[in-house]
């Protein structure tokens, strides 16, 4: 299922039969045990098209619209340039499509692009590889400190009938320069869509990139999401996932650590009601001494709704002075919802301090008396508690406007 444009596009003719081949061999995974508790039942049962043109001539009110940033829009997967950023980027930032490269891909392209995503044992990444129509690129020179961030904003909509789409987003900081992206993706009342996207990320030496996504999309909506980036000597990596809409959505990140002092943070939140879906996976791969990795995520499951927390921190023979922790807090506030941990750690070297933890519960009772004591009526006082429940772990955002936009939007949801 899915296959739409594979065998029809005739750029990069190698890289789409080599993901043809390899989807086809992996199918839908509904056995394998990292998909366990991710059920694709309900994305199977409908019969989506490939993505038609559509006519979109205005951005959707959402939560991160107010940021001051380059804009880039997507809709369907497809760039839209009327409807993104009409100024002037800096001159040291490369941000453009794939497709205007023409044949002249310059060396650092062809190095990432197709490289960075492994579709081995990846069956959506596999697909996206094959299918995309463009590549939105965003690449900074080297000693470069991006003024205001890069927010890409993914829309999904359908016309008459149900549609799936692949965006490809390509990001690269070169060698001690700096930068925010924010990814938003959002969507427009109508039939089921079903978006498929992959991100490839590269940090030189010294980098840092501040990576943050807001996954707000439609209830009828899927969202399957692969996110694979290799982070260099000294180079910060910060990722933080606000997962909050989709029927199902599948946040999955794939971090390799390749040179010493290398550091990812990769954090997130969920909220997850009704009958949605949430499924929040990560892998961290320690392949180089004195490397150090945090993973904190926090979620909301209520109503009937089923969320998903598995990470893994992998530390390679010969990797030694590895620091590694993850943690996972999770509140049920309904006796119908579902979380599910998986936490683990592979270790195949000594001097290491890895840790891992994983909580469910449900409100206290004792800190819902209290403030009821203080005047707090009951709806009031369980809204504080759940706000105070995530609030750490927004907090810990670098980005303060970012931060404060996700405070908000978390406060009034």
């Amino acid at each position: 299922p899915f296959i739409t444009n594979a065998e029809t596009f005739s750029d990069y003719p190698n890289l789409r039969q080599k993901s043809l081949e390899s989807y086809k061999k992996q199918g839908i995974p509904l056995r394998k045990e990292e998909w366990r508790y991710t059920k694709l039942n309900s994305l199977l049962e409908v019969d989506f098209k490939t993505s038609p043109e559509v006519y979109l001539d205005f951005i959707p009110e959402f939560t991160t619209k107010s940021i001051d940033a380059y804009n880039f829009v997507l809709v369907n997967g497809k760039f839209r340039k009327d409807l993104s950023f009409d100024g002037e980027i800096p001159a040291d930032v490369t941000a453009c499509l794939l497709s205007e490269f023409n044949e002249n891909i310059p060396e650092w392209l062809n190095e990432q692009f197709g490289v960075t995503a492994k579709i081995e044992d990846a069956s959506f990444a596999a697909l996206n590889s094959a299918n995309f129509s463009d590549c939105l690129v965003i690449r900074l020179a080297d000693d470069v400190v991006l003024d205001k961030p890069i927010h890409i904003i993914s829309i999904g909509m359908s016309a008459n009938e149900p549609i799936v789409f692949y965006p490809r987003i390509l990001i690269r900081v070169g060698f001690g320069s700096s930068a925010t992206v924010i990814e938003s993706h959002i969507g427009i009342d109508g039939e089921p869509y079903f978006s498929n996207s992959v991100t490839e990320l590269y940090v030189r030496e010294g980098g840092k990139l501040h990576h943050y996504k807001h996954q707000d999309e439609q209830k009828t909506s899927f969202h399957i999401a692969m996110t694979q980036g290799i982070v260099e000597t000294r180079a910060v990596y910060e990722n933080f996932v606000l997962q909050t809409g989709a029927a199902l959505a599948r946040n999955e990140l794939q971090v390799k650590l390749d040179g010493e002092y290398a550091e990812v943070k990769a954090n997130g939140a969920y909220h997850a009601d009704g009958n949605r879906n949430i499924d929040y996976t990560v892998l961290i791969d320690h392949a180089v001494s004195d490397t150090k990795s945090l993973q904190v995520c926090k979620g909301i499951a209520d109503d009937n709704s089923r969320a998903l927390f598995q990470s893994k921190i992998l530390v390679r023979k010969d990797s030694i002075r590895i620091e590694g922790d993850q943690l996972h807090k999770a509140l049920l506030l309904s006796s119908d919802a579902e979380v599910d941990c998986k936490p683990a750690l592979e270790v195949y070297a000594d001097d290491v301090k890895c840790s891992h933890g994983a909580t469910v519960g449900e409100l206290d009772e004792d800190q819902m008396f209290y403030l009821r004591t203080r005047g707090f009526d009951e709806e009031s006082a369980r809204n504080l508690l759940i706000e105070a429940f995530l609030d750490d772990v927004i907090h810990d955002i670098s980005d303060v406007i970012v931060r404060t936009v996700f405070l908000d939007m978390m406060s009034k949801k």
